[in-house]
């Protein structure tokens, strides 16, 4: 059997004053932990929905009340898996995985055999980001790396920022990392459809004729 392979490498930098760290320090940048956490998540999650949109081999525009229609149309049975971005429809009878919005689209479905599932791997972050950044290892199951670099100290870091941004009084800051490198591992010709469920505010686009949504493995 061959597979395919889609790999997502995601980081969040924050750039703040290293006076926060200070042990007598009275500047203080509360939960920026959890703001680092909070970032890397909604990347991923983007990410994920990103690759399983590029991994869909048809693409339909629907109504949420047409979603029952659409999926007696498409013929689908147990075997079968939706996976639900910002919808948690509960008339959908079928095994389901649900993730928020990512905001690539507010509510979309992804329906594929659960045998055509893509096998998630954590790998390790490249050997030539942990040594710029300084990267130590904080989960060992899903490979995230973390560090705090004093800019004043690192210079071949400091030069990346200053490309990256417009900033001045680098020396007096410290840059805090978090990263993860994916790969998602699927099988050759695999089928996944997806549903876009409209919504009159947001979603541009023509609707789809449900009436021309054939059976999935037509």
């Amino acid at each position: 059997m061959n597979w395919g392979c889609n790999s997502a490498a995601y980081k969040t930098l924050v750039r703040i004053n290293k006076s926060a760290f200070a042990d007598d320090s009275l500047v203080t940048h509360l939960n920026y932990d959890t703001y680092l956490g909070e970032s890397l998540t909604k990347k991923v999650r983007r990410g994920v929905q990103e690759i399983f949109m590029m991994k869909s081999t048809s693409s339909y525009l629907i109504e949420v009340k047409q979603l029952d229609k659409v999926i007696n149309n498409l013929k689908i049975g147990e075997e079968f898996i939706m996976i639900c971005f910002g919808t948690q429809n509960q008339a959908i009878q079928f095994e389901k995985l649900i993730l928020p919005s990512s905001g690539v689209h507010n509510r979309s479905i992804y329906i594929l055999r659960k045998t055509d599932m893509p096998f998630l791997v954590f790998k390790e972050v490249p050997a030539s980001q942990q040594e710029l950044y300084g990267l130590e290892r904080i989960s060992e199951e899903y490979n995230i790396y973390a560090s705090v670099t004093d800019l004043y100290q690192n210079e071949k870091v400091k030069e990346e920022v200053l490309n990256e941004a417009k900033e001045t009084d680098l020396d007096k800051k410290v840059l805090l990392n978090v990263s993860i490198n994916m790969e998602f591992k699927w099988k050759d010709n695999s089928k996944c459809v997806e549903l876009r469920l409209a919504e009159r505010t947001q979603e541009k686009g023509i609707l789809d004729d449900i009436n021309n949504i054939h059976p999935f493995d037509d």
